[in-house]
C-alpha cells in the first residue's frame, strides 16, 4: 500500500516531504490539497489533520503531520542507518556547551 501524502508541491512543507520520499525511493501518492483553495479547512481534512495544516502523511493506519516529522518518519523506516546518524549527530551538537 502506499503512502499518501496530502498537500501541494508548491507549499515549501510540503516540497521537503517530497523530496524525502523520493531519496528514499518511497512509493508514494501526492494527494492534492489546495491551500489556495482553502481545501485544507473543509470538515473531511479536518477531521484527518486537526489543524488543517499541510502536509498530512498517512501511512495505512498511521498519520502524522509537521513537515519535519515526516522526514524524520520517512528516513528512519525506509533508511534506520540515518536516523541513527541524524541522533548522533543532534547529541552532539546540543552535548557541546
Amino acid at each position: 500500500m502506499a503512502i499518501n501524502l496530502y498537500g501541494t508541491y508548491y507549499s515549501n512543507a510540503c516540497a521537503t516531504a517530497i523530496v524525502v520520499l523520493l531519496e528514499k525511493e518511497v512509493e508514494f501518492e501526492l494527494v492534492s490539497t489546495s491551500v489556495l483553495h482553502g481545501e485544507h479547512k473543509t470538515p473531511k481534512y479536518m477531521a484527518l489533520q486537526p489543524f488543517g495544516l499541510v502536509p498530512f502523511l498517512q501511512d495505512g493506519d498511521f498519520k502524522l503531520f509537521e513537515s519535519r516529522a515526516i522526514m524524520r518518519y520517512i528516513a528512519d523506516k525506509y533508511d534506520p542507518s540515518c536516523f541513527i546518524e541524524s541522533t548522533i549527530w543532534l547529541f552532539q551538537f546540543f552535548s557541546y556547551k
